[in-house]
């Protein structure tokens, strides 16, 4: 621990590191199913928008949910829940499925409807879309969206 004008800083690892320090170490001691550390990495590597984890089944009654692969967007709505699938391939399939469009001019997003809407282009026009920043997201519609 370093201090500095007399507030103590802790030297933490850069970027992620200490993030996959700890999930290795709950993988561990959670007993997670072998390869299910490196599939929730790798999906980490290639969606970094989300951060997966593998969880056991929770019987607990008004809380029951089944054994699988979850993530969390990081910069999820209030009450946004995570995605789900029952193996690696079904959680990446479950987090690109994930998509909504900004209500002026259709671009998609990779983030669930209801969301905040970030300055962008309108497709095509090389001009900023003219959405109200009040605007939310609105759910994808696949034959409308540009991709």
């Amino acid at each position: 621990m370093a201090v500095v004008g007399g507030a103590s800083h802790y030297d933490l690892p850069p970027g992620d590191e200490l993030s996959w320090r700890n999930r290795r170490i709950i993988a561990e001691r959670m007993r997670w199913p072998a390869g299910a550390l490196e599939a929730c990495e790798e999906i980490e590597r290639t969606h970094p928008g989300w951060s997966p984890s593998w969880h056991d089944a929770n019987i607990y009654p008004g809380f029951e949910a089944p054994a699988g692969y979850y993530a969390l967007r990081l910069e999820r709505n209030r009450g946004e829940g995570p995605a789900y699938g029952v193996d690696a391939a079904a959680l990446t399939a479950a987090i690109e499925a994930v998509f909504s469009r900004c209500p002026t001019c259709g671009l998609r997003y990779p983030v669930p409807p209801d969301s905040d809407i970030p300055l962008h282009e309108a497709p095509g026009t090389g001009r900023r879309c003219d959405v109200h920043w009040s605007r939310r997201t609105v759910e994808a519609e696949p034959g409308s969206c540009v991709a």
